[in-house]
Parts: C-alpha cells; sequence; structure tokens
C-alpha cells in the first residue's frame, strides 16, 4: 500500500494538493466490479471500512489480430455481385477473376484458424486415388472450389475426431458459396416442348359464353373424322391407358366404332367420355406426329379438344349427373391437365360425385356386380390421385388423401380380357405382372403408408422436408443427428417401401418389355425422389432460419446444416437416378407427361445439386450419366443458353455453374492424358458470355443509366443497405 508524504506547515490560507489517482483500480473494487474512484483509499473502501489496496496488474495477453480488411472486402464485393446476377445485370466486363497468391490463406489462418479450401483436406480421409487439380476452379461465388475427388472413391462414414469437422465444412461449403438464384431456384421445372401444361385453357368465362350465344360449333362438328376416332382411340389404348386403366377396353371399343357411325347421336356421357380420350391422345403426341398424321397444329387440336372436353361435360350435366361414365370422362379430363387452378377446382367436384355414386364404399356394396365393383374400385383409387397431386403444395395432402381413401381395396392385378360384366365371381388375382403394372406400382405407395399411423406420419415429414431426427431450436424432443444418416427414421421408412417394391414387382420384370421398363423406372425414380428429399441440404437447415435471405435483410446469413460424406455421396446418386430416371420416360413409347404426373415435375433442385458436385467429381460412371443428362437439359432448353426469358438472372447463374464444373473435367481429363472433346453446349456457353463481356465493354460503364442496367428501385434499394 502506497503511503502519502509528510506534511509541510502551511499558511491557513493555503490548501494541501491531494494525491494524484492511480491508474487502474483498487483490488476489492476490482473483485467486486463496481466502479473505483481510484482515490487512495478509494470511496467504496471508506465505506466499507476495509483495507484498500492497489496493485499493479500483469502483462497484458496480446490482442487478437483483427480480420484483414482486404477479406471484408471480398466479402462485401462478393454480396454485390449476387445482387447484380440477381438482378440479371452483367457486370462481367468489369469483374477480374481472383487468383490465390497464398497470402490470404496465411492471413485468414492467422485470425480465424484454417481455411477450409486452403490444403486438399479429403487426403486427410484414407481413401484411393482422388485427384487434386491446381489451380482450383473459381465457384459462381468467387471463391475456390471443393478439391476434386473421384466419382469411384469408396466412401466411409467413419473419421477421427480431428477430421470429422474440417471435412464437414468442405462439404457443407460446396452448397452454401452458390447464389441465391440457385439455393432458391424460381422454379421447380424446365418444361419440355411438347408438354401439353405449357399451353393452358383459355378462360372459362370465355367458353361459357362463347357456347351461350350460339358463336361456339355444334359438339357433334367438334368431333374428328371417324379415321381419326379410329388412330385417336388406338394412341390412347397403347399409350395413355396403360398408365390409367379407368376405362374397360373390350367394352368400350364396339362403343367407340359404332358412335364414330354416328357422331350425331351420340349419348352425351359417352360423347364427353370420346373427347376426353381425344385430348389424352393429343397429349401423347409430338408435333410432328400432328402435323403428319392430322395434317394440323398439335396445340390447336389439343385446345379444340380440351374445350369440346369442358363443354361435353356441361352438356351432361356433369355438376349433378349420377352416371359413371360421366365421371370417367371427368377423371380422364382432369388427369389430361393435373396442375391448372381449373383442374384444383374441378376435383373436388369429382370427388363428391364419385361419393354419391357411392365409390368410396364399393369394396363392401354387394348389390354392385363383380365388374361394376372392380371399375369403381380403379376410378376411385384414380380420382383420389389426382385429388393428392392437385393439392401437393398444401401440408396435409397426403393425409387427406388417405383419409378420402377409407377402405377400400386396392383393384385386383387382372387384366382387362379377364373382366366381363356378366361374371358372378371375382377373378383371381395374378402373381406376375399384368397391364395393371404400372397404376399398381404407383397406388402400392398409398396404400402401404396408410398401414399405420406413425408411417404416415414419417412420409409427411419428407413430403415436407421436416426431419425427425434432426436437432430443430425451440422444438424439445427431437433426437440429436446421427453425423451421416441425419433422418434415420425416414431413411428406414423409405428402405422398407423399397423391399416391398422388390418383393412384389421388381424381382418379377423382365425389363425387355417396355411397360416392365417403365414400371422400374418409375419405382427408381419414386426412391430417388423421396431420398433426394430428404438428404437435401435445404431441409437439414435449421427451422428458425429464414426460407429466402432477402425476405429479412439483404444481408441476412443462410446457415445450412452440415452433410457427412457419406450423405453427399448418397445424395449425388439420388439426383443422378433421379434425373436419368425422368429421361428414360421421355424416351419411351408411353404418355410421358402422365408418368410425370404420377411421379414428380420437381426437378430443378437436382439439376443444381448435380451441376454444384461436379465442380469437385471429375472421373467416374456416375459424372459421365450426369453430363449427359446436363447436355440433354441444354439441348432441350437453349433459352438457358441465350439467358433470355423470365428467369435470365436464375439461367446465368446456372450456366455459370456448368462453365465452373466442365472446368474441373477438363483439368481432370487433361491432366491424366485424355483427348478432351468440348461438348457444344459448353461451347455455345462460352461464346455467350464472352459476347456478353464484349456488349457490356462497348458501353462506357459511367454512361450507363438505371434503365441500361435494367436495375429497379428494389435493387437500388439492396444495394443502399449494404
Amino acid at each position: 500500500m502506497n503511503s502519502t508524504a509528510p506534511s509541510t506547515p502551511t499558511s491557513p490560507t493555503s490548501t494541501v494538493a491531494p494525491p494524484p489517482p492511480h491508474a487502474h483500480a483498487c483490488t476489492v473494487c476490482a473483485r467486486r466490479k463496481v466502479r473505483c474512484d481510484k482515490a487512495d483509499p478509494c470511496f467504496n473502501c471508506r465505506k466499507s471500512s476495509v483495507a484498500c489496496v492497489y496493485e499493479a496488474p500483469g502483462p497484458s495477453k496480446p490482442r487478437p489480430r483483427k480480420r484483414a480488411a482486404d477479406a471484408e472486402l471480398l466479402a462485401r464485393l462478393a454480396r454485390y455481385e449476387e445482387l447484380m446476377r440477381r438482378n440479371g445485370v452483367a457486370y462481367e466486363s468489369a469483374t477480374h477473376r481472383w487468383v490465390a497468391s497464398g497470402w490470404e490463406t496465411k492471413i485468414e489462418e492467422t485470425a480465424n484458424g484454417p481455411v477450409p479450401f486452403a490444403q486438399p483436406l479429403l487426403r486427410e480421409v484414407p481413401v484411393t486415388e482422388a485427384p487434386v487439380i491446381p489451380p482450383a476452379p473459381l465457384s459462381v461465388a468467387g471463391t475456390p472450389a471443393a478439391p476434386t475427388i473421384s466419382d469411384d472413391i469408396p466412401e466411409s462414414s467413419e473419421g477421427t475426431p480431428a477430421e470429422t469437422p474440417r471435412l464437414l465444412d468442405n462439404e457443407r461449403c460446396l452448397w452454401q458459396d452458390l447464389p441465391v438464384e440457385l439455393k432458391y431456384p424460381p422454379m421447380q421445372a424446365l418444361r419440355a416442348k411438347d408438354d401439353p401444361l405449357l399451353h393452358p385453357m383459355p378462360p372459362l368465362q370465355s367458353i361459357m359464353t362463347e357456347a351461350a350465344v350460339g358463336n361456339a360449333p355444334p359438339l357433334s362438328q367438334l368431333h374428328p373424322p371417324p379415321r381419326h376416332i379410329f388412330v385417336l382411340w388406338q394412341r390412347f389404348v397403347d399409350q395413355v391407358n396403360p398408365l390409367t386403366k379407368i376405362v374397360h377396353v373390350p367394352t368400350l371399343q364396339p362403343r367407340v366404332l359404332e358412335a364414330s357411325a354416328d357422331l350425331e347421336s351420340v349419348p352425351p356421357s359417352l360423347s364427353a367420355l370420346l373427347f376426353s380420350i381425344y385430348t389424352l391422345s393429343m397429349t401423347s403426341m409430338t408435333m410432328q406426329e400432328s402435323e403428319t398424321i392430322f395434317g394440323e397444329n398439335k396445340i390447336d387440336l389439343l385446345m379444340r379438344y380440351r374445350v369440346a372436353t369442358l363443354r361435353a361435360l356441361v352438356a351432361a350435366d356433369f355438376l349433378v349427373a349420377r352416371d359413371f361414365e360421366v365421371l370417367q370422362a371427368m377423371v380422364l379430363y382432369l388427369v389430361a391437365d393435373p396442375e391448372s387452378e381449373l383442374t384444383g377446382s374441378l376435383v373436388g367436384v369429382a370427388m363428391r360425385l364419385g361419393q354419391r355414386l357411392g365409390l368410396h364404399q364399393a369394396g363392401s356394396n354387394n348389390k354392385l356386380t363383380v365388374f361394376d365393383r372392380e371399375l369403381r374400385i380403379r376410378v376411385w383409387w384414380a380420382l383420389c390421385g389426382v385429388w393428392a397431386r392437385a393439392g401437393l403444395t398444401h401440408p396435409t395432402a397426403l393425409k387427406t388423401a388417405l383419409l378420402e381413401l377409407g377402405d377400400v381395396r386396392l383393384p385386383l392385378n387382372v387384366n382387362d380380357a379377364d373382366l366381363h360384366p356378366d361374371m358372378t365371381e371375382a377373378p383371381v388375382p395374378s402373381v406376375a405382372p399384368t397391364e395393371m403394372l404400372c397404376v399398381l406400382v404407383k397406388y402400392e405407395f398409398t396404400n402401404w403408408v396408410r398401414t399405420s399411423p406413425a408411417t404416415t406420419q414419417t412420409f409427411e415429414n419428407i413430403v415436407r422436408g421436416n426431419p425427425t431426427d434432426c436437432p430443430v431450436e425451440g422444438k424439445p424432443g427431437k433426437k440429436k443427428a446421427d453425423k451421416d444418416s441425419p433422418k434415420s427414421v425416414e431413411e428406414d421408412a423409405v428402405r422398407r417401401i423399397e423391399m416391398v417394391y422388390d418383393d412384389k414387382f421388381l424381382r418379377r420384370l423382365d425389363t425387355r418389355i417396355p411397360l416392365h421398363g417403365l414400371a422400374q423406372a418409375m419405382i427408381r425414380l419414386a426412391l430417388a425422389r423421396m431420398r433426394f428429399k430428404l438428404y437435401h441440404p435445404r431441409n437439414l437447415q435449421p427451422q428458425s432460419q429464414p426460407t429466402h435471405p432477402f425476405l429479412t435483410a439483404p444481408s441476412a446469413c443462410i446457415t445450412i446444416a452440415p452433410t457427412g460424406r457419406l450423405t453427399t455421396s448418397k445424395l449425388f446418386d439420388t439426383a443422378v437416378c433421379m434425373l436419368d430416371m425422368v429421361d428414360v420416360s421421355q424416351r419411351s413409347d408411353f404418355a410421358w407427361h402422365i408418368f410425370t404426373y404420377m411421379t414428380s415435375t420437381f426437378q430443378m433442385d437436382a439439376y443444381i445439386y448435380v451441376a454444384s458436385e461436379l465442380r469437385r467429381r471429375a472421373t467416374g460412371e456416375r459424372v459421365a450419366v450426369a453430363w449427359r443428362i446436363l447436355e440433354a437439359l441444354y439441348d432441350e432448353h437453349p433459352e438457358i443458353i441465350s439467358g433470355q426469358g423470365q428467369h435470365r438472372a436464375f439461367y446465368a447463374a446456372f450456366s455459370d455453374l456448368t462453365l465452373d464444373a466442365w472446368a474441373t473435367r477438363e483439368a481432370a481429363l487433361r491432366k491424366t492424358g485424355n483427348d478432351v472433346t468440348i461438348p457444344v453446349f459448353i461451347q455455345q456457353l462460352r461464346d455467350t458470355k464472352e459476347q456478353k463481356r464484349e456488349d457490356a465493354l462497348s458501353t462506357h460503364p459511367y454512361e450507363a443509366s438505371a434503365e441500361e442496367l435494367d436495375m429497379g428501385w428494389t435493387c437500388w434499394e439492396e444495394f443502399l443497405r449494404l
């Protein structure tokens, strides 16, 4: 404790100068964490009557070094580029690709620890040949991509505690460095050019008005000529009926031939059924086939028959009619356009009509003949499928469909020839595949899901992307996820339904038969789609995070839960399988749009993930299949290459992602000494990008206006917030 200096005699008017305050607080105030006036003794010690002791502090610890200014600048530039890319602004002319020199890694390691991509971290896992290609290609966000690995590396779910965090950082960044257009694509599917859903129905008001005022021609005149009726009927029997099985071909065919001879006297119910058959037959044709067979444009014929079907249903009084044939026509009409708003409204009407006819109780109605009972069961299952499809975006769509099904059994596995209107006993179901193969494959999943409430809840979690085993903030009772199987309950459920499919269908299929090959593709696609939904990084995201980073603030950070190496490999395999099976269906002889309706049309996430993974996967059989799928996508949709249209920002981001992936593959092929043949679509992407750069250079950047940059007020507001 410091002693005060001795006092000296002073005059009465003189004052004693106070001692200088201490530089630091006394030990008592420091221990109590209260404010010290640093006097000797301090106020708090005098008040408490305790000894006031001042001790010199120990040597100060070196303060951690702040983040380098250059790193902050790069982060801000990346955010600005993301905003410009999202708003379709061509900024490539002023962009210089960053070349890593090594000093950035040293700065980051000093401040924040090792950088995930500073070294080939995947080398720490004991795997076979995994080539690392220097220099690493840049990702679409302008950061170095992950080390390139071989597609044929044997996966292992085990790792040392020191390896696992670094490996997880590597896997996670493959998704997090994507721009927002790819994390949350503005579309879920790129429609094929022959997709009938690209050509919606005219407004319902115009159709009804024309029919009411007499401007529309009579329905009898809208039937095609008899020779064309035979063509459309045969097309329906060969390519559409195996995927629907709503009508009984042996009993309907004589009525179709009879009606074609006298179209003026066709009953209203049969007329509606015929027009719905014409519509579905046209959807299964290509543009060229329509021109060759009918000498007319497919779109014109499709629109004509759609409108005529709706008019025929109105003429048959479908809202109140208790006619089973009218309901058959209505279900076929809904299948022809399952995603329109009109279908979403009419499917509710069809459900009520089916209940009035007792279809939900057909399995237990002994008053019906064997033939009528079986047809009603088929139509009811098909109707519930359309109902579930129309309500796909609703979180309780699956549960609602199961409730509507009630206890109605599955249709019998028999051919149409095994059914007859006069039979008195039900035919014996076949164990081998029949004409009902594809529809039973579809119905088997729904029938298995409704076996127990727990199974129903599990698959609702898969549909909604709500994990059972993944930890959720604010929701107690959730178990901690396994590092390589974040949703073990859902994965076990998928494996069980896979075993059911294998036992009932797969082991009995002969893929040389086209219908069997299509059923196999349907099963593989359904299983791959569920697993892709299960392991997608977006569905591993904590529930508290916003669904879109710009809905709350432009600088909002998206936290994607880490995925292990084994999970990433599963996701890549399922995405490739899913897209490959869609391609198989489109190359088949059946109505592929109905096949897609029976499975899914949500494919953009799979394309994006495959292209993202190809930035580090350069060799292997799966990689070759993935590049073939991407090439088919660009061949079918040249608008992605040109970058024109409503979604041009998404097209630009996806094109950059594809070019980054090709840079990885090209470098790997050159390193192994193989000849590199640049695909046509890659060269077109490069030419388009170079042309945009030259066009941007032709305009002085300081003379460009907001209109020329096509940046709206929303974009400028987002820039000003940064």
